[in-house]
This record gives C-alpha cells, sequence and structure tokens, in this order.
C-alpha cells in the first residue's frame, strides 16, 4: 500500500471513526490524533489495523474473492491530511446522557452509571454494524431483554422503594426483592460461537490478529452471544496474540487446560519460590517478571521438580495467601483483639460467602499501615496479571462489585448486595424512608401525615442511635459536615448518601 497527503478538505472530526466505546478511556480523551488516515475518501477507524481497514473495504465492495492474488499484488492508496482541532460535542448521545443525568433525583437510580440504560433510550447500540439491517433490531431486542436481566435487581428494588415512599407499600420487608434472574447460558448463540471460533482458527488470522469487523462490533456490543471459552480464547488474542492460544495452557471452566497446537518454542523462565514465604517469593517474582512476556515456571527451594505441577501449586498457594486476615486487605477480617495471638489470626482465611470486597480505609489510620495495603493490592494486580497472561488459574472469589471497581466502573447502592446483603437491605429501608420524607413533603399538608410520624419499624430514629461510622469500622466515619454524632430523623439522607459514595 501507498500513502500520501491530501488536502485539509473535509469531516472537521478528529476521532478518524473512533468507536464508542474507546470514547470513554481516559487516554483518547487526553491524546488526540494529529493526522486522519483515508481509504477511497472514508476515515479509517484508528481502533483497527491498516490490514483490517483494507479487507473491510473489499468486503463492502462485494467482492467475491478477497485474499487472492490479486488483493497481495495491488496497491492501495492510502491518504492522510492534519486532524482539525476537536469541537464542543454537542451530539445526540451527550444531550441524552445529560438529560438523563438531571432526572437522577426523581428515579432514585444513578443512570448515567448504567451505560445499559444510555444505549436503551437512544435506541441503538453502541458499534457500527448497519442499522438498516433487519438484524440490527433483534441484536437491539436481545441486548434489551439481557440488560433488562442483568440489572433487574436495581429495577425492581427501586420500583419498590418509590411504591413505598408513595404508600403503595407499609412494610419495610416488602422491599426485598425477590428477583429469579435468566441463567446467562439462555443468552450464548451456539451458531455465532462457532463462527467465531472457525474465524480464530484461521491461520492468516492468527498471525495477523484481524478479525472480522462483525466479531470485534458484536464482541464489544453483544459480548452475552458467546460462551466464556470463546470470548477468554478471543481476548488471548486479542490482547496477547496467537503465541498465547499455542502455549497448551488456555483455561476452560472445569480449570482443565486445552491442548492447542503448538508454534514456534516458548520462551520460559524460571524462579525458586521460598514456600514458607510464599508472599515475599511473589513480590520478588514480579519484581522481575511482571513486564516479562516468558511464561514463568516455578520450583521450591531446597525441592525437586518444576514445570506445570509445582507452578499451579504456587499459584493455589499465593491465593490462599492473599485470603488470609490481617492484611488488612478485605472486609470480614477478624480483628486484632488484647490477648490474641495475631499469628493465630493471621493463619485463618477471610470468610467472605458473597466474595471478596476490600475493606474501607480512614484516613487518620497510620499511613504506614495503608502504605502497606496499597503494596498488597499492587501485587495482587500483577499477580493476577500474570496469571491472566500465562493461563493460569487464581483461586480468589471477588465479589461482583469489585469486578466492577477493577474494570473501573462506578457503583451505587445496590452493588452492595453482592458482597453484603444485610447490609444492603439496612441501606436500602433507610433510603425508602428518605425517599417517603420527600414525597410527603411534595404533598399539602391536608392530604399527607406529617413528616414526623417517620419511623423505623416502630422506633424514631433518634432513638436507634446510629453514627455515621461505616458498620463494623468506627474508625471510618463518614463526611458528615455540620451534623450531630448520630444519626437523626433529619440526617439520614446524608448518611446513606455518604455511605454509598465512600
Amino acid at each position: 500500500s501507498s500513502v500520501e497527503p491530501c488536502s485539509k478538505k473535509g469531516s472537521p472530526s478528529s476521532a478518524g471513526g473512533q468507536p464508542e466505546r474507546n470514547k470513554s478511556t481516559g487516554t483518547d480523551c487526553a491524546v488526540q490524533p494529529k493526522l486522519v488516515f483515508s481509504l477511497k475518501g472514508k476515515e479509517l477507524d484508528r481502533s483497527v489495523t491498516l490490514y483490517q481497514s483494507i479487507l473491510q473495504d473489499q468486503i463492502n465492495a462485494g467482492a467475491d474473492v478477497i485474499l487472492d492474488t490479486q488483493f497481495w499484488r495491488s496497491v492501495h492508496d492510502i491518504t492522510f491530511r492534519t486532524a482539525a482541532n476537536p469541537e464542543k460535542d454537542d451530539s445526540p448521545e451527550n444531550l441524552s446522557n445529560a438529560a438523563i443525568s438531571t432526572n437522577d433525583s426523581k428515579t432514585g437510580l444513578m443512570w448515567q452509571a448504567l451505560p445499559f440504560f444510555s444505549s436503551l433510550l437512544l435506541g441503538k447500540i453502541p458499534c457500527k454494524l448497519d442499522r438498516s439491517n433487519s438484524l440490527y433490531d433483534i441484536l437491539f431486542m436481545l441486548k434489551v431483554l439481557e440488560g433488562l436481566n442483568r440489572y433487574s435487581f436495581h429495577l425492581v428494588s427501586n420500583e419498590r422503594n418509590h411504591a413505598f415512599a408513595q404508600g403503595k407499600l407499609t412494610d419495610l420487608d416488602d422491599l426485598k426483592p425477590s428477583v429469579s434472574s435468566v441463567p446467562l447460558q439462555e443468552f450464548v448463540s451456539a451458531k455465532l460461537t462457532d463462527k467465531l471460533e472457525q474465524q480464530m482458527h484461521d491461520p492468516l488470522v492468527l498471525r495477523s490478529r484481524c478479525l472480522p469487523l462483525w466479531c470485534t462490533e458484536l464482541m464489544s456490543a453483544c459480548p452475552f452471544l458467546f460462551s466464556f471459552e470463546a470470548r477468554w480464547k478471543y481476548f488471548q488474542l486479542t490482547a496477547f496474540g496467537s503465541s498465547s492460544m499455542q502455549r497448551g495452557h488456555l483455561i476452560d471452566t472445569s480449570g482443565s487446560n486445552i491442548s492447542t497446537e503448538r508454534g514456534s518454542p516458548i520462551s520460559r523462565k524460571k524462579f525458586k519460590v521460598d514456600r514458607d514465604d510464599i508472599l515475599a517469593s511473589a513480590a520478588k517474582m514480579m519484581h522481575s517478571y511482571a513486564k516479562s512476556s516468558a511464561l514463568l515456571e516455578v520450583e521450591y527451594e531446597e525441592e525437586v521438580g518444576t514445570g506445570l505441577g509445582p507452578t499451579m501449586e504456587f499459584y493455589t498457594l499465593i491465593s490462599h495467601e492473599f485470603q488470609k486476615s490481617g492484611l488488612g486487605m478485605w472486609r470480614g477480617e477478624l480483628p486484632c483483639e488484647a490477648g490474641t495471638n495475631n499469628a493465630h489470626i493471621g493463619s485463618r482465611t477471610v470468610v467472605a460467602p458473597n466474595g471478596l470486597f476490600p475493606r474501607p480505609w480512614s484516613a487518620s489510620v497510620d499511613c504506614a499501615s495503608f502504605s502497606e495495603v496499597n503494596r498488597r493490592f499492587h501485587l495482587l494486580g500483577q499477580v493476577l496479571a500474570k496469571a491472566i497472561k500465562d493461563g493460569r488459574i487464581l483461586d480468589i472469589p471477588f465479589s461482583k462489585a469489585f469486578y466492577k471497581l477493577i474494570l473501573g466502573q462506578e457503583l451505587n447502592i445496590y452493588d452492595i448486595n453482592s458482597f453484603d446483603p444485610e447490609l444492603a437491605m439496612t441501606l436500602m429501608e433507610f433510603k425508602a424512608l428518605t425517599c417517603q420524607r420527600k414525597y410527603l413533603e411534595s404533598c399539602s399538608t391536608r392530604e399527607c401525615q406529617s413528616t414526623s410520624d417517620l419511623s423505623y419499624r416502630g422506633c424514631k430514629i433518634e432513638d436507634l442511635v446510629i453514627d455515621f461510622a461505616v458498620p463494623g469500622y468506627p474508625e471510618y466515619v463518614l463526611s458528615s459536615e455540620g451534623t450531630s454524632d448520630n444519626v437523626s430523623d433529619m440526617t439520614v439522607p446524608l448518611s446513606v448518601a455518604g455511605f454509598a459514595a465512600d
């Protein structure tokens, strides 16, 4: 292919066809492209390779045979121009998001934190698939159904909250939703999964890492259509290349290894580990090889043997080590009481039946202790990334809310249910009382009772003697500017909002 400059005439957009999913990342928002490339007068998508753009152009042209001899001999002219300065985006998407945000106080649910509802109200899927195709409407309907199924707890809880505020429900016990979600497997398309598997085993795709546009767009907009195994292989191929798929360590849901065709020899690095100090050994290992693309293999000091067995044992041991009480990392850790052997406490495992979630840390706590916990989370992230890269298993049960934090997604009060259902239910009850107070204050005094009659299960809020500290963590006090030490009838909204925000 050849590249030649063109005039600055054209669209002022500097995104170059950048897909919606990339606009949300901090890098793309901060760094604007210097040049915009075009093929046959059409701007190229910066999220795909030049080779894939040329292939897609051939497909759009309706060619019967694409990768023939003529394709490789032809000269594909690519033009470029200087990118214009970005202008303020007044697109319907942003205007709609602003409208959604302004209605948060009325609905009681942070709609802007749920991208699913944004695409639902816009009536479109965030992808570049042809909207005139009848299949687009089918995909949109499937995405709506899957989203409603995924957020069913949020929606039902919010609806009952408003029903309680309006007096349609009078018992706080009725606020607890009973939701039976549809199994995720019901949304998986066997035909699409098989078709994706065929594409990923194509030798040219393996070498170029260029999948057809429908693969990347569907995986981005509707990943629920594919099985977990197919999504895992897609991630390995697009993130790490074909070498990862050829290692023979791709993991299925049962935890066994999937044998694949081996290609060129794989670079391996051996590391000696102290079985009695797994965390320190893991820290040294990550310091040396965290950024290495080599496959790590473990051997233990004063022991014979290396390879897959000892390596898998290491990841099992480090998984258990990260779950021990006394590290200061997780909610539910046992407190260190006077007269208690700290070593004994540190040998226990954190009990988290609903998954692990980070414990809160107050700004008043010793900085050295917090720095140590921060280093442990940094090490956990390195070990997790290396395990994913090498195709190893980590037996650490994270909560759904923690996964959302890892992905940089915003949490709301309903996410607390994923790791502490009892606390979530209590907070939702207090939130319902708050909504009821607002509703009564907006009504005529002749039609509604006095707001001073509000109580929690027959008790006045003041009589409960609730302070502004996080339950179980008295040292972590929520922001209570200008409030008293205990929660009162008037400061319940501050308590609920402060807890959800912190």
